[in-house]
């Protein structure tokens, strides 16, 4: 009966997590270029199975299966985002695959969100304030008239000073979100990045989140009925052992 609770708990813990990942698709709605993340579950029999092998004495016979289920991990969807005008001179959007480069406190970072501006010191930096990196490094973009082109060059009163580096990576991505719609790769995937040399850019444009908040609502009260069913078993477990105990026992 124990074992009922084990798995039920395990399937508790696991939909709480797919919420937390579904609520952050859902706060992003409205974020440029968000990319949603999909949880993915696992069984939870490995888990429990090697929780019995480590304290045997405590958790007794390494025969006893577990049960339930765990959040293995999340899987990004990268699908592209619908496009929208801005009329701002500075945006751009990437018509295809690759990624901006953005160079943060903690190494290069890639995005797809193209809501760029130019700082104090004139240089184009993300929403953020990181400076964004051009073919020949940190793009410095002082004048009059700043604009895109198509291509991706940074026009300063009409001449090109720079083109937006725009990078891309062999599917599936192996990348990480390190917060800030910022992703991350460990360096053997950097190793394997290569320019993007035929990048369409719109420009006075934004990519949209692919996030449908739709499908992302359904989702989210699948799991918290989930959740809730889970709980229930647990309370009906626990009125099955009080009345074991405390009513057949005595009788």
């Amino acid at each position: 009966m124990l074992r009922g609770v084990y798995a039920a708990a395990s399937g508790m813990i696991g939909q709480r997590e797919r919420l937390d990942v579904i609520a952050d698709n859902l706060t992003n709605v409205s974020t440029a270029a968000f990319k949603r993340a999909e949880p993915i579950s696992r069984g939870f029999y490995q888990v429990f199975a090697g929780e019995i092998r480590r304290f045997p004495s405590e958790r007794g016979s390494g025969e006893i299966p577990g049960g339930g289920s765990a959040l293995d991990a999340t899987a990004g969807d990268f699908s592209i985002g619908s496009i929208i005008d801005t009329g701002n001179p500075l945006d751009a959007a990437i018509e295809g695959s690759g990624f901006f480069v953005v160079e943060t406190p903690a190494g290069e970072r890639y995005t797809r969100a193209g809501n760029f501006s130019l700082d104090a010191e004139g240089r184009l930096v993300s929403q953020d304030g990181y400076f964004v990196r051009g073919q020949q490094g940190p793009i410095v973009a002082r004048g009059a008239s700043v604009r895109l082109s198509q291509a991706g060059d940074v026009l300063v009163d009409g001449a090109s000073v720079d083109r937006l580096l725009v990078v891309d990576f062999p599917r599936p991505y192996q990348l990480s979100k390190y917060g800030q719609n910022l992703y991350g790769a460990v360096e053997e995937v950097r190793q394997t990045q290569s320019p993007v040399q035929t990048s369409s850019l719109r420009v006075s444009a934004l990519e949209r989140s692919n996030v449908n908040p739709i499908s992302e609502l359904v989702s989210l009260m699948d799991t918290a009925r989930m959740y809730e069913a889970d709980q229930r078993i647990i309370q009906a477990i626990d009125e099955s052992l009080n009345a074991a105990v405390n009513q057949i026992a005595r009788t």
